[in-house]
């Protein structure tokens, strides 16, 4: 302690100036450097689903899924409600109407354009060779079906290629890529050019956008679901309402009360720190330069958290307003002296007084906070970067701006509230923890006795989001409308485009064999494989010497036979591909189709349900390695809880760690006294959490490890006052101290235990446990 408080006594308050504006002046000049030459612009990101972790461990497939999620998170679908289909037809008209230009949205799509499936008849007629179903290999059959389509009512070609196309294989092939393109999966159908569906008595009318990048940006205030929200809310009045279905609407909500939340906690956290310090102090100098603290702290973790990562989540904001009270702690041990311990008369005095137990303090929190970021979950990153930035800047404006200020004249060296930690002389410290810390163990026991059944780690992410109000009424009446609430997909893997093809062909033809009455959407309903392909050319080389005789039947000049052989000649070897497509057919396989990714080829398919008695996973293990069954909410809540053992283990490293580091400073009882008191910090934790019905999971373990650092503090301060054998007054100030930290801390982290946010309530509330365990210890210690 002596070699700490020596580094003091030989630096200038100039040197420790100079190394507070090093320090700040790298991290602004990384965050310039990072928005300046950075591809990716930086932001902060509302996205629900990004505070969950990623359950791939191979990367290429990890990359695969990551690529879906940006699609489909950003698709959204506006159900026009009316008992009247013209009414709900006639206002989605008007809701597309007033989005269609906006740059919030990359596409928005309402009718069929006739133009475009004008487009799509020249593509098909084009490509007829290769798209003939192998099921229809009987020539008479199809000569009849085609003259079945040319007396039909009503087509869904214009007929125009019948001199060429005397089987009508296009008008054939229309009917069947445009009710696959209109199912979608759902069940809407094609009424009146637009999807429809009545169900209950309702018609239902969809509007189908896809956000942009800037209408995606859900921390912006004009971000495409505030729009969408503004626009429609004119029209609902006289019975028309509206039906919001895609996951960007939840992660809108959860944005929206992400920023309240941040608002009011942070409101709350400073007014009391505000409160307490103006009945202590008594003076501005305190309170200013200890809010300046906690700015320039956030701002330095905001800006560090930011330049690494490109982003930030709004869960990483929220957590980071426990910084108030983290930062704080530094601020009131210093201030407490400054104000009231007469026998230190300068600044720099202050700190050779305090350094030893503030180094120690900042070395047991921050190795709690950094073993966090070895975690394989970018959210725990973000948090323990901006907490380990955040707190070394509050501990730098402590030890190097702080003893810039004068102390008070000497008359005016005091403070109120000090008769709080007043000790009567009857007191015996050894005797009563003794008996508390016995009592401690008996009501740990006892709770854990009683709620045996819920002391066990379980995570299950269905409660890490509560869906309620009217985003889960939606999420209900669309699931039914829609009939598409899919819980797993499939990702396909292959080492080409047409192999890929072929895989899914064959994984679709089993779904659809196995499971009766599934609907999907898969790329290999609009693209053959080249397998397929050579089948239909085969079937259409059967067709040929009937062409003239069909022409016939149908009223077309048979002489039309040469060109149609001419036209097969040249395209017999032609094979169509993806980039063939028409841009719609392209943009609406966006979600199953993701192209190529490391070498390998990916696709999607989503089935509209998966029943109970069809195992994903087995069925997908059934085709050598290539075919990965996804149950976001099964396979996440599973790797949360490989990551809870391995949260457990990072806090048996920093148990580790941390008591090397006591040793280094402590004899080896100390140190024992010390590092034990975070075990009983896990049963009070646990005691409680047992009692209140929750399940320990990867949040409120995290919280322990926290609070393991965070809690020793007390712990190491009380250490470092006993250590000085003070017999006058000043022995008080520093369990006062210790009381203000308390105070400001519990304020800190019992605010984020009341977020609607379930990991950070957990959190929160296993901290705000553990730091007020760790503070009740800490009074009962006795120094040897």
């Amino acid at each position: 302690m002596k070699n700490l408080t020596s580094i003091t006594d030989r630096l200038s308050d100039r040197k420790f100036l100079g190394l507070w504006v090093l320090f700040h002046f790298v991290i602004v000049s990384f965050f310039l450097a990072s928005f300046l030459f950075s591809k990716d612009p930086l932001r902060i990101d509302a996205d629900l689903f990004n505070m969950l972790p990623k359950q791939f461990s191979g990367e290429s497939v990890e990359k695969a899924d990551r690529k879906l999620s940006e699609v489909t998170s950003r698709n959204v679908f506006i159900l026009s409600c009316n008992r009247d289909f013209d009414t709900a037809k006639e206002i989605a008209g008007k809701v597309y109407d007033e989005l269609k230009d906006s740059r919030n949205f990359k596409s928005l799509t309402l009718y069929q354009d006739t133009e475009v499936l004008g487009q799509f008849e020249t593509f098909l007629f084009n490509n007829r060779f290769n798209f003939i179903d192998e099921k229809n290999d009987d020539p008479s059959r199809m000569s009849q079906l085609a003259l079945e389509k040319l007396y039909s009512p009503f087509t869904y070609s214009s007929l125009s290629y019948m001199d060429r196309d005397p089987f009508l294989l296009t008008e054939i092939e229309m009917e069947n890529y445009l009710e696959a393109l209109s199912s979608n999966g759902t069940s809407l159908g094609m009424k009146d050019n637009v999807l429809a569906r009545e169900y209950n008595g309702l018609w239902y009318v969809m509007v189908r956008g896809l956000l942009s990048k800037e209408g995606s940006a859900l921390a912006s205030k004009k971000n495409g679901i505030s729009e969408i929200y503004s626009v429609c809310s004119k029209y609902e009045n006289d019975g028309q309402r509206f039906v919001y279905s895609g996951t960007t609407f939840h992660s809108h909500k959860s944005s929206n009360a992400a920023t309240k939340e941040i608002t009011i906690i942070s409101t709350v956290s400073l007014a009391a720190v505000l409160v307490m310090l103006l009945l202590v102090f008594r003076t501005p100098v305190p309170i200013f330069l200890s809010l300046g603290s906690i700015g320039v702290s956030a701002l330095t973790a905001f800006l560090l958290t930011i330049s690494v990562f490109h982003r930030i989540h709004v869960l990483t904001l929220i957590f980071g307003t426990s910084l108030i009270g983290s930062c704080i702690d530094y601020s009131l041990h210093f201030f407490i002296n400054w104000k009231a311990n007469t026998s230190l008369k300068s600044g720099s005095e202050i700190r050779s007084y305090l350094f030893s137990g503030l180094v120690l303090s900042l070395i047991s929190t921050e190795i709690c906070f950094a073993i966090l970021i070895f975690a394989p979950f970018e959210l725990l990153k973000q948090m323990s970067v901006f907490s380990l930035s955040g707190i070394f800047s509050s501990f730098l404006s402590v030890i190097c701006i702080y003893p810039l200020v004068p102390v008070p004249e000497h008359r005016k060296r005091r403070v109120r509230g000090m008769r709080f930690v007043k000790i009567p002389e009857w007191y015996n410290r050894k005797i009563a923890g003794r008996i508390a810390v016995t009592a401690m163990f008996v009501f740990a026991f006892v709770c854990l006795f009683k709620g045996y059944k819920f002391c066990r780690i379980e995570n299950d992410l269905s409660r890490l989001y509560k869906m309620e109000g009217r985003v889960l009424e939606d999420q209900i009446e669309s699931a039914r409308v829609l009939n598409y609430a899919p819980r797993g997909w499939f990702i396909l893997r292959g080492k080409t485009a047409d192999g890929l093809i072929e895989l899914e062909h064959e994984v679709v033809s089993d779904l659809r064999n196995q499971i009766d009455g599934i609907s999907l959407f898969c790329t290999s309903d609009f693209l053959p494989s080249k397998k397929q392909q050579d089948k239909s050319k085969k079937i259409y080389e059967e067709l040929l010497p009937l062409m003239g005789e069909q022409l016939e039947y149908i009223g077309e000049d048979s002489s039309m036979t040469q060109r149609i052989n001419s036209e097969w000649k040249e395209k017999k070897d032609v094979y169509t591909v993806m980039e063939d497509f028409p841009e719609f057919i392209q943009s609406a396989c966006a979600n199953s189709w993701l192209g190529e990714i490391d070498g390998n080829w990916y696709s999607v398919v989503m089935p509209s349900f998966i029943p109970d008695g069809l195992d994903g996973k087995i069925f997908a293990s059934n085709y050598g390695g290539d075919v990965f069954y996804v149950n976001k909410m099964a396979d996440i809540s599973h790797d949360m809880d490989v990551l809870t053992v391995m949260i457990l283990k990072f806090f048996a490293v920093a148990y580790v760690l941390i008591f090397i580091v006591l040793r280094m400073f402590y004899r080896m009882k100390q140190s024992l006294k010390i590092i034990s008191i975070p075990l009983l910090i896990i049963l009070l934790v646990s005691s409680v959490f047992s009692i209140a019905r929750i399940h320990l999971e990867f949040f409120s373990i995290t919280g322990i490890i926290l609070v393991f650092g965070l809690g020793l503090d007390y712990v190491i301060y009380m250490v470092e006052a006993q250590k000085r054998n003070d017999t006058t007054e000043n022995k008080r100030l520093e369990p006062y101290a210790i009381l203000l930290s308390f105070f400001t801390t519990a304020v800190s982290f019992g605010a984020i235990s009341l977020s609607s946010f379930t990991p950070v309530h957990l959190m929160g509330l296993a901290i705000l446990v553990g730091l007020a365990t760790a503070y009740y210890s800490s009074f009962f210690y006795e120094r040897d």
